[in-house]
């Protein structure tokens, strides 16, 4: 156990490095970041200004409006089906792991040559798993959501009027897929945040501004902001 443990860790901690290694810093680095921030912590709020929290319906509605992502998604939904969200977020997810495995397999032969492999994580770290990732987890809960104004899953496998049964047949077979999917994506999420963090020495320290536990711990509180509103 302990071995497959830090073989784990080791194989984070070379991701991440090789990842973060050679990415470039350029003067507009800050202001991007600043952006991307103010874009995460509206998805944020809109999470958390959900009725399961003691909101009202006002109160969630004026919250997706301040949301620049859920506005967008909002005026693409009129044309796009929530299902091709749903199938997105998947393909995004998969193709962030496995592009994950593909650079720590070839890092370790040391035949790694190829520069795309890691612009692609990079892009999709700072998409899916950091800015994005409210907006991706609410995608990937779509065949449990019982409570889109689109189309849900079992009108699309069984017609319109046909309700919502996500644990009905076969509508469970895709519904555990998705739980499946959620499960790798949380992971996924919560060890790229530890690992980017941990990997620098100067931020293990006491009095260290960033560290991984503080990363995980607010990916944390936004993955069960994002979950808790299916479970109640």
């Amino acid at each position: 156990m302990d071995a497959a443990m830090h073989a784990a860790k080791d194989h984070g901690f070379s991701l991440l490095y090789v990842i973060t290694e050679g990415a470039e810093q350029r003067p507009t680095s800050r202001v991007w970041g600043l952006l991307s921030l103010t874009v995460e912590m509206l998805q944020v709020v809109r999470v958390i200004t959900h009725v399961t929290y003691g909101w009202t319906h006002e109160s969630q509605a004026m919250a997706r409006w301040f949301d620049l992502v859920a506005v967008v998604v909002d005026q693409v939904r009129q044309w796009v089906p929530d299902l091709y969200f749903y199938i997105l977020a998947c393909v995004l997810v998969v193709v962030a792991c496995a592009d994950s495995v593909f650079i720590i397999k070839r890092t370790r032969d040391g035949v790694l040559a190829a520069v795309w492999p890691l612009k692609v994580l990079r892009f999709l770290v700072a998409t899916i798993v950091t800015t994005l990732l409210s907006t991706t987890l609410e995608f990937l809960l779509y065949p449990l959501d019982c409570t889109t104004d689109g189309m849900t899953l079992s009108e699309w496998v069984h017609g319109g009027g046909a309700g919502c049964s996500p644990f009905g047949m076969p509508d469970v077979f895709l519904s555990v897929f998705t739980i499946l999917i959620v499960l790798v994506f949380v992971v996924f999420a919560m060890g790229v945040n530890l690992f980017a963090f941990e990997i620098n020495p100067i931020a293990r320290g006491s009095r260290a501004v960033c560290t991984g536990r503080v990363e995980v711990a607010w990916t944390a509180f936004k993955i069960a902001a994002g979950l808790l509103p299916f479970l109640s």
